[in-house]
């Protein structure tokens, strides 16, 4: 998925000059020429055979948004996480989506909802709702509600609903879990990962992105710089919620 994501990229983007890379404790941000900033979470920590430092550290400012995209193919999560976030940040990656949380556009009340990967503000929302809820994670995590990934076929495939965290386009598990999610009546790419490109997205199965928008490019830059995650960038205003509908 993160190389259609790429495709998809016009050739005077992929010209464009990255300015900053940041590499925070919970996100990495890009930051190309024109000051757009994109996004990406950091999962490295999960990511058993990494590293405990960057190795093109000192070299990613001054590259081309082309160059950067070369890291899709190494391995490891950082590397990934920055080509995402150079996707999330060039160009008006937000066209064709409106203000607005999804969770207030979708009837989820006392429906059956499948979560792939806890994200526990979410969760409590649902749990307001009075929603069945499964939540799978391979993170080393506890919560009452988070099942066994063996599990996760059945609950899924049951699922009226299923929310994804768009770090799965990272640890390169998106694609098995649509297809675990073909019964569900709306499956939603969440969280500020979330590339905001819904033709990429509409052949896969998903039928909403709820992503966000950066709105000031330099506090996002801060608050990353700073070990800060979803909740400071919200509420500092450096991001909005967004949200599009693909199919």
């Amino acid at each position: 998925m993160l190389r259609q994501l790429i495709g998809n990229v016009e050739d005077n983007d992929r010209r464009k000059i990255v300015t900053s890379v940041v590499i925070g404790v919970a996100f990495i941000a890009v930051e190309v020429e024109h000051s757009q900033v994109g996004l990406c979470a950091n999962i490295a920590y999960t990511d058993k055979g990494g590293c405990n430092v960057f190795e093109m550290a000192g070299r990613l400012a001054g590259s081309s948004v082309e160059e950067i995209f070369g890291l899709a193919t190494e391995y490891g999560y950082v590397s990934r996480s920055i080509a995402l976030a150079a996707v999330n940040a060039i160009g008006d990656a937000c066209l064709g989506s409106i203000d607005g949380d999804i969770l207030d556009v979708l009837d989820l009340s006392g429906t059956r909802v499948a979560v792939i990967g806890l994200i526990e503000p979410v969760v409590e929302a649902l749990e307001r709702k009075g929603c069945e809820i499964s939540v799978f994670d391979k993170r080393n995590m506890t919560h009452p509600l988070i099942r066994p990934v063996e599990e996760m076929k059945k609950y899924v495939s049951d699922a009226t609903f299923v929310i994804i965290t768009a770090t799965t386009i990272i640890n390169d598990t998106l694609t098995e879990i649509l297809h675990l999610s073909r019964n569900a009546k709306d499956v939603i790419l969440m969280g500020p990962t979330t590339p905001m490109h819904g033709q990429v997205f509409k052949a896969a199965g998903v039928t909403w992105l709820a992503g966000s928008k950066v709105l000031d490019g330099r506090k996002a830059m801060q608050i990353v710089m700073e070990g800060g995650g979803t909740r400071a960038l919200y509420r500092l205003g450096a991001v909005k919620k967004v949200i599009q509908r693909v199919a």
